[in-house]
């Protein structure tokens, strides 16, 4: 008789503090999936506020194998109705650009801009033409509410490119002052 008592008493310990302990981890999750909550969302303030930076982390030519870019020199900025890239191209160019300068550089005003926000899935769809007078760019990204974005580039000049990367806020080097 004491054995089953014990047996009893023995589960029902075991039992409520099972349920403490999983009422602790779920007041954890909680707290973890609203600092998720807050840190997924940096990528829609980024695009809503229409002032943002791509990096990418990947780039993937048409042709060839994908390269890695560890390099923190590149990205492509928006900043309201203008557009400025210096992104690596690892592509098949169709005509030769001799002034220099390599890759997908440019600073201009964006043409046909849209911006399609897909709340279901949590991403934005971004489209933009741009033209510098040395080629002529299509230019889509697919940017997810936590500002993990790809970005593919058409060209008429060059092969299509395609980068893996993120939204951050733009960092722009301080211009220093020299004294006289």
């Amino acid at each position: 008789m004491k054995t089953i008592t014990f047996l009893i008493f023995f589960s029902v310990f075991i039992a409520l503090g099972g349920f403490s302990q999983a009422d602790t981890n779920t007041d954890k999750s909680n707290k973890e999936n609203d600092k998720m909550d807050d840190s997924s969302q940096s990528g829609r303030k980024l695009i809503e506020s229409g002032i943002y930076e791509f990096k990418p982390t990947m780039a993937l030519p048409m042709t060839g194998t994908s390269v890695s870019i560890t390099s923190g020199q590149y990205f492509l900025r928006i900043e309201g109705d203008l557009a400025e890239s210096a992104l690596p191209f690892f592509g098949e160019a169709y005509r030769a650009d001799f002034s220099g300068e390599g890759g997908i550089v440019f600073t201009v005003k964006m043409k046909d801009y849209k911006l399609v926000n897909n709340e279901k899935k949590n991403r934005y769809q971004i489209s933009f033409k741009i033209s510098d007078g040395k080629d002529h760019y299509d230019i889509f990204m697919d940017a997810g509410y936590d500002g993990l974005s790809s970005v593919r580039i058409g060209s008429l000049n060059k092969s299509q490119m395609s980068y893996y990367g993120y939204l951050r806020k733009i960092s722009k080097p301080e211009k220093k002052k020299f004294e006289k």
